[in-house]
């Protein structure tokens, strides 16, 4: 979504659902150094009209945290539990970006009403902090 407006994600809202494809949602809401990219209007449409349709749901950490109201994880089984949160919004997965967890491994957690499984890996060391996150190389059930 990113930097969008109520009437925008209304307007997409409306136009998805008619759309028979599978809908990947990735809601860019908050940029990793923190910055806000979806107003405070939209967020709201997001959570009530958009994740409803979603196939596959991919926040960051902060992200989950805004679009649940709560605080942000700061470890694996807060990570598990807002992706659980998020199904109860009726996407049908949730992959959880955890780049935003400290440690030498990145995580990503995909729940759906069927389960969770791990994806981790370890850090890559680069100037580039956008899509730094794990290769998927591995998966821990």
């Amino acid at each position: 979504m990113g930097t969008q407006s109520e009437g925008i994600a209304e307007a997409v809202a409306s136009a998805l659902q008619v759309c028979t494809a599978p809908i990947i949602l990735d809601p860019a809401m908050i940029a990793k150094g923190g910055a806000k990219l979806l107003q405070p209007d939209a967020v709201a449409i997001v959570r009530d009209q958009l994740l409803p349709g979603a196939t596959l749901l991919t926040p960051n950490l902060p992200e989950a945290t805004h679009l649940l109201g709560t605080t942000t994880a700061s470890m694996q089984a807060e990570m598990e539990a807002q992706g659980s949160a998020l199904i109860e919004h009726e996407p049908i997965a949730v992959l959880m970006k955890g780049g935003h967890l400290d440690g030498p491994y990145s995580s990503n957690c995909l729940v759906t009403a069927h389960g969770t499984a791990w994806f981790e890996d370890a850090r890559t060391p680069t100037l580039n902090s956008i899509h730094t996150g794990p290769d998927a190389r591995s998966l821990r059930h």
